[in-house]
C-alpha cells in the first residue's frame, strides 16, 4: 500500500469563526482577509482588510500620506507633529498598559550591588526623557504596573532624579571609573536616544557608557544569554493582569531569554508573586502586587521609564477605526467614505 505525504502550513489554511475570513498571505509582505458573510453576528461593513508589513516607521507614514495605505499602526513619538499637522489624516492616541524600562544585569559586578543600581536610577530624569525623547508621549512610570491595572498605586514613589544622592550611593558602594556596556536594538531610534541621554547623564558621575546597537534577533539572543551590563526593552502586558506585568520580567523562573533579562533573583518577590497568582481574592491580590512593586522600586533591578501610548493614524476617509489599550482593533464598525 502506498501513501502520499502532504505537508501543509496551518498559517496558509487557517480556520475561524470571526467576522473576517482568510483570503491570502505573502510572508513578510501582507495578509488579506475578506468579510465573512456567514458570520453568526452582525457582519463587517468593509469588504476586507489587507495587513501590509512596512517595518520602517518613516515608510509607514509615507504610505498614509500618499494614500497607499488607509491607516497605519505604531507611529513613533518623534513623528507626532508630522502626522498631527496633516489635515488629511487623524492621529489616534490612547494610553497603553505597556512599560518601557532599562534593565540591569544583576548577576554582574557591580550591578549585583543594589546601591549601584539605585545610584544609576537616581541619575535618570524620566520626565526630561519623556519630553525630550518621547515628545511628551506616555506617562512617567514609578513601577511596572500601569494605571488601570490591578495593583497600581498612586502612593508608590519611585527613586527620584537626584544626582547628589546618586553620587553618595556610588561612594558608599566604593565604585569608581565604572564603564557600562548598554545594549539596545538598532531599529528603535527612541531607545537609542534614551541610551545616549543616559550616557550623557552618567558622564557627570564619572561613569562611561558604551552604547552598543545590535540587530533585533542578535539583541534578544545576547540579552537572553546575559552578555550585557544594561539593556533597554519594553513589555506590553498583553493580558492586562498584574501577574503578566511583573512575573515575566522579574520572577526567577523566567531568568534569561524567557523574559527576565535582568537575571534578577529575589526569593521574597518570587514568594509574593506565587501567592498572588494563586489567590482568588481581588483585594488580597491588589495588596500583594503593590508589595511586589515596592520591592522592585527599592531593589532597583530596572529603571522604569514610562507607560507607553499607542500612536496610530488613519486617513480622514476612514471611520470607526479605534484600538484599545492593547492596540487590538475591532473592524466590525470600520467603514470608508
Amino acid at each position: 500500500m502506498k501513501s502520499v505525504h502532504l505537508s501543509v502550513s496551518l498559517l496558509n489554511l487557517p480556520v475561524g469563526t470571526n467576522y473576517f475570513k482568510f483570503e491570502s498571505r505573502s510572508p513578510g509582505e501582507q495578509t488579506a482577509v475578506v468579510r465573512n458573510d456567514d458570520y453568526w453576528g452582525d457582519t463587517a461593513l468593509l469588504d476586507g482588510v489587507n495587513f501590509k508589513v512596512v517595518s520602517e516607521p518613516g515608510s509607514r507614514i509615507a504610505e498614509l500620506e500618499s494614500g497607499s495605505s488607509d491607516a497605519i499602526l505604531a507611529t513613533l513619538s518623534s513623528n507626532i507633529e508630522r502626522v498631527d499637522s496633516n489635515e488629511d489624516v487623524t492621529l489616534l492616541r490612547n494610553d497603553s498598559v505597556s512599560i518601557d524600562y532599562i534593565g540591569f544585569n544583576t548577576e554582574k559586578e557591580p550591578f549585583n550591588d543594589p546601591r549601584v543600581r539605585q545610584a544609576i536610577t537616581h541619575a535618570f530624569d524620566s520626565e526630561a526623557v519623556l519630553e525630550g525623547v518621547y515628545n511628551g508621549s506616555g506617562t512617567p512610570a514609578e513601577a511596572p504596573l500601569a494605571p488601570g491595572v490591578l495593583g497600581y498605586s498612586e502612593d508608590l514613589e519611585g527613586l527620584d532624579y537626584n544626582m547628589e544622592r546618586a553620587q553618595e550611593l556610588l561612594d558608599e558602594a566604593g565604585v569608581e571609573d565604572l564603564t557600562i556596556n548598554l545594549m539596545v536594538n538598532d531599529d528603535n531610534p527612541e531607545r537609542v536616544d534614551v541610551a545616549l541621554w543616559l550616557q550623557e547623564s552618567l558622564s557627570t558621575l564619572g561613569i562611561t557608557v558604551n552604547v552598543e546597537q545590535v540587530e533585533w534577533g542578535a539583541y534578544l539572543a545576547a540579552t537572553g544569554a546575559g552578555e550585557h551590563d544594561m539593556f533597554i526593552l519594553g513589555w506590553s502586558n498583553s493580558t492586562g493582569d498584574p501577574d503578566n506585568g511583573i512575573a515575566p520580567l522579574f520572577h526567577s523562573d523566567n531568568i534569561g531569554d524567557t523574559g527576565n533579562r535582568s537575571f534578577y533573583n529575589n526569593p521574597e518577590l518570587d514568594s509574593i508573586l506565587d501567592e498572588a497568582r494563586q489567590s482568588t481574592e481581588e483585594s488580597e491580590r491588589e495588596q500583594l502586587y503593590m508589595d511586589a512593586q515596592q520591592i522592585l522600586v527599592d531593589d532597583a533591578p530596572a529603571i522604569f521609564i514610562r507607560h507607553g501610548e499607542n500612536l496610530n493614524a488613519h486617513g480622514n476617509h476612514v471611520e470607526g477605526f479605534e484600538g484599545d489599550a492593547y492596540n487590538i482593533f475591532d473592524f466590525r464598525e470600520t467603514s470608508m467614505q
